[in-house]
């Protein structure tokens, strides 16, 4: 067999007992827990300094007045190319936690029926139904991104109006 044939062929593996179920179970739950923290670490800390260099020009912080070196409008328009990557890089993060939990669901479905654990949709239905059932992972990296583009425009503008009136 040739070197292109071995590395073509798939490895498989099979679960033998309940221990390495468990084992491998614990293993992708830590990696769960770690790169969703991550993504919540991530995105508040770029949400919050990219807020903070859009408004920059506009606080008088520490009594630095940025635009007599810098125009203005420079902030809010380097705040909204940061926010286009912000939204990449979190939906990026949300989407590797939602792969890990994929593979996570599935380990718990090879458990016995009762210790599976229960999902909202056995739960009961409802409207409420539909406002959990969204992937946290990725509404709040959404929301944080319009409200940042919303922010950035208004400031662009802002600044752009007290720039054509001096």
């Amino acid at each position: 067999m040739g070197k292109q044939e071995k590395n073509n062929k798939r490895k498989t593996f099979y679960i033998n007992d309940t221990n390495e179920l468990l084992s491998l179970m614990d293993l992708y739950l830590s990696e769960w827990f770690h790169r969703d923290s991550l993504l919540w670490k991530q995105a508040f800390t770029y949400f919050f300094a990219i807020l903070v260099i859009s408004i920059l020009p506009f606080a008088k912080l520490w009594g630095i007045n940025f635009d007599s070196v810098i125009p203005k409008w420079i902030f809010p328009l380097i705040g909204l190319i940061l926010s286009v990557l912000f939204f990449v890089f979190s939906m990026g993060y949300a989407e590797r936690v939602e792969a890990v939990g994929a593979i996570y669901r599935d380990l718990i479905n090879m458990l016995p029926q009762e210790y599976r654990r229960k999902k909202i949709i056995e739960m009961g239905n409802g409207p409420i139904y539909k406002i959990i059932s969204l992937r946290l992972s990725k509404l709040i990296p959404y929301v944080m991104f319009v409200l940042l583009i919303a922010i950035n425009i208004i400031l662009l503008c802002i600044a752009i109006k007290l720039e054509c009136a001096s």
